[in-house]
């Protein structure tokens, strides 16, 4: 179900234009990220990338994240990696906020906001988790190894970006991984993951 609001607006007889809410908020430079990532999420985030970029440079923008907790069977463990690559490549800037939860890699996104302007909330939890993947069959020995060397390639790229972002180093990144580790805002604040807790 998605929210609507309305807004009165007299053309000939009256009329009734309405947008659902999450179209209102990105009239203002916000972008939401509120589901687990996978592809189609991705996609839907670069798209509004795009079109803030290409109409509204000269805009403050701002992305809220509140990601929930994802099913290990639908979870796609390289799409968050490839909207921090898209932002990176296009020089995106913008405010990041974790108001509730962060989870899995969206740390990256996170910690790569405009320098002074990363924020969370009071009470909001950073959750660094090791890669997971899909659930998938592997048919012989040798698709199983180039599957495992190609996992093990990604997350250790995402970890390097982690550790560029923020002071953190990668081996703790590697044990906050290994260990599941959630994150309060303060210790964001400390590891260098946001600027201000507000």
């Amino acid at each position: 179900c998605i929210n609507k609001y309305f807004k009165n607006k007299r053309i000939g007889k009256n009329t009734k234009k309405f947008y659902d809410i999450s179209s209102k908020i990105y009239e203002k430079n916000i972008i939401f990220i509120g589901q687990p990532i996978n592809t189609f999420i991705v996609q839907l985030l670069i798209s509004q990338v795009i079109f803030l970029f290409m109409n509204r440079k000269n805009e403050k923008n701002r992305i809220f994240i509140n990601t929930p907790y994802q099913t290990k069977n639908n979870f796609l463990y390289t799409s968050d990696l490839y909207l921090y690559n898209f932002l990176q490549t296009i020089r995106f800037e913008y405010s990041s906020y974790n108001i509730g939860l962060c989870n899995y890699d969206i740390g990256l996104i996170l910690s790569s906001g405009i320098k002074s302007n990363r924020y969370g909330l009071k009470n909001s939890i950073v959750l660094f988790t090791e890669t997971e993947i899909n659930s998938k069959r592997i048919s012989n020995k040798k698709d199983t190894v180039t599957f495992w060397k190609d996992l093990l390639y990604k997350q250790n790229l995402i970890i390097y970006n982690i550790s560029k972002e923020t002071q953190l180093k990668p081996e703790t990144i590697k044990k906050f991984y290994l260990r599941k580790l959630s994150i309060s805002s303060q210790e964001a604040l400390k590891f260098g993951i946001i600027d201000k807790v507000i």
